[in-house]
């Protein structure tokens, strides 16, 4: 066909061309949106195909802790580790990490000077669960106990 004679066949069915144009773009407009749709749930299948695969795990080594807490020497071990349980004429001796060590404010009393500021917190320290010194006099204690 000639350019001409193309012409003429999309004046005369220029309303079925427009249809047959806007059902297309339909078409694709929705199935792209339906793929779009698919790869989200295919995404989510994955996730929880993982979610199930940890909690299968997890499950084993709980199962796995519950036979071990059943017997009775390694329920007193348990016990003794996260209940600081002691037998009767044992001494438990606690580790402090770094992370958890108390932090102490020594720059106020810095400030009026050192030998001033020792004797404060030496003595402000001694009765604080939360200061160095109170374990150090704790420690001491342990190291020398009083007879």
């Amino acid at each position: 066909m000639r350019r001409q004679e193309l012409a003429t066949v999309f004046k005369k069915n220029w309303l079925s061309s427009s249809l047959l144009a806007v059902f297309v773009l339909a078409s694709g407009y929705l199935g792209v949106r339906e793929l779009g749709r698919w790869w989200a749930i295919d995404r989510e299948y994955q996730n929880v195909q993982k979610e199930i695969s940890w909690l299968d795990s997890r499950s084993g080594e709980l199962k796995k802790e519950l036979d071990n807490l059943s017997r009775p020497d390694l329920m007193e071990k348990e016990a003794r580790t996260r209940l600081n349980l002691k037998r009767e004429g044992e001494s438990v001796l606690i580790v402090v990490s770094e992370d958890n060590f108390p932090k102490e404010n020594f720059g106020a009393a810095a400030a009026k000077g050192f030998w001033a500021g020792l004797g404060v917190r030496l003595k402000a320290g001694l009765d604080n669960p939360d200061s160095i010194w109170f374990n150090i006099k704790n420690w001491y204690s342990y190291i020398f106990p009083k007879q």
